[in-house]
């Protein structure tokens, strides 16, 4: 047989090894992609619940700066809540201070994103939905 002909089995069975070798990493590198990829999206989310928590804080301080005291009632805050992937309640108010739940499904998954703030925009994260 030709040299030429070895040269060219040659080059073909090198190209198949090498395809085999990186299959799996291709499938690997895309896999990675997809996490990372959910997990800038997760993050963005969260963005939205800290904004959440903010606007809730100054709604609070507004009804405690003209009623005296901290309400429980979301009416009463006048919160308008457009399309968002959270939602919140108001666990307590006093006179004082209150705190408020604000929480949300941002992956499709079982866990729920959970965030808690208090009356001096401490803002606690006890659930993190984008963790894997």
């Amino acid at each position: 047989m030709k040299p030429i002909f070895w040269f060219i089995l040659a080059i073909i069975i090198i190209g198949a090894g090498l395809s085999l070798l990186t299959k799996g990493k291709k499938e690997e590198i895309k896999e990675k992609a997809r996490v990372k990829s959910t997990e800038s999206q997760s993050k963005a989310y969260q963005l939205e619940a800290k904004e959440l928590a903010k606007y809730i804080c100054s709604k609070e301080h507004a009804f405690f700066a003209k009623n005296g005291y901290f309400t429980a009632s979301k009416d009463s805050l006048q919160i308008l809540m457009g399309r968002s992937h959270y939602k919140f309640d108001i666990v307590s108010a006093t006179g004082i201070g209150f705190k408020a739940k604000i929480y949300g499904n941002i992956d499709n998954d079982d866990v729920i994103d959970t965030w808690f703030v208090d009356q001096d925009g401490k803002l606690e994260h006890t659930i993190d939905d984008a963790v894997r």
